[in-house]
């Protein structure tokens, strides 16, 4: 596993891109998968093209979360339910609601409301992505701190969310949903199976995708591009019976001068080799700090 820092606009990106594209060329037998965020792809194919020497992508795919799923549905012939668009949300909302309208408090006169079923529409889309639960929400309403009015606009939004849940089920998906199918299938695929992963263009990931990327860490080897890492210092770390080690070094890469650390960490008595790379010693040296400052206890 390779980490890449460096503040925005430091050359980070085409690092990665180069240094892809000549592995991929050594090395034609493997698959190079770039991950980025569905709004990035066609760029970054264009970037990747244009970086070639020969104008190809030829092992390299680039694609998104959502794309990648949908290759290894393929592979396995999972067939999924209709995905739903945002029109459909709304109308299914917009049904539900007028169906539980006995049920619901304070939202009761809402729902007529220009945008009022976009929002709720958006909440249920980041219930998904975050993968919250009903339950988790009726156990936060049961809370005596929060005050009487969010508990009550919580559980109208947990009727709702219910009712929706409910009524999709087994027929339709939302694309919240298919990062989360795919974590259940993953582990059958040969798609991924020692393929060099690239992560890059993502600002943060939510816990369905940090279940998915734990899943292919076990698959393939990863390349992560890390642009917005300040608070990534900030995490409290105790590891259980690990071993550290740390080499730093530096090198040059096309005119640009690297400074780099290789962490050799024994977890579970797996080695698990860890490579950071900048432009800037005193961002290393912080690495450095911060991973020798981690807790290891028996």
């Amino acid at each position: 596993m390779r980490f890449i820092l460096g503040a925005s606009g430091s050359g980070k990106t085409t690092f990665a891109y180069k240094n892809c594209i000549e592995e991929a060329i050594k090395n034609p037998e493997k698959t190079y998968i770039i991950l980025v965020p569905e709004q990035y792809s066609m760029q970054t194919q264009k970037n990747i093209v244009q970086l070639h020497p020969f104008h190809a992508t030829d092992n390299i795919d680039v694609i998104s979360f959502n794309r990648l799923a949908y290759r290894i549905f393929t592979e396995l012939g999972i067939v999924t339910p209709g995905v739903l668009d945002d029109i459909a949300k709304v109308m299914i909302i917009r049904k539900l609601s007028m169906d539980r309208s006995k049920e619901l408090g304070v939202w009761k006169n809402q729902f007529s409301k220009t945008g009022f079923i976009e929002n709720i529409k958006s909440m249920i889309s980041e219930l998904y992505q975050y993968d919250i639960s009903s339950e988790k929400i009726a156990a936060i309403t049961q809370n005596e701190n929060i005050s009487t009015s969010l508990r009550h606009k919580l559980k109208d939004l947990n009727l709702m969310y219910e009712s929706f849940t409910k009524y999709t089920k087994d027929k339709y998906i939302s694309t919240e949903e298919i990062p989360d199918i795919l974590v259940k299938h993953i582990k059958q695929s040969d798609l991924i199976k020692d393929s060099i992963i690239l992560l890059d263009g993502f600002t943060g990931f939510t816990p369905i995708q940090y279940k998915l990327i734990e899943e292919l860490l076990k698959k393939g080897h990863f390349v992560i591009n890390i642009d917005n890492f300040d608070n990534f210092y900030d995490y409290k770390i105790k590891i259980k019976n690990t071993k550290v080690e740390a080499y730093e070094y530096s090198f040059d890469e096309n005119g640009t001068k690297l400074y780099a650390i290789s962490y050799f960490i024994i977890l579970k008595e797996n080695l698990l080799i860890a490579n950071f790379y900048s432009i800037s010693e005193k961002e290393i040296e912080k690495m450095l700090e911060y991973f020798y400052s981690i807790e290891k206890i028996n």
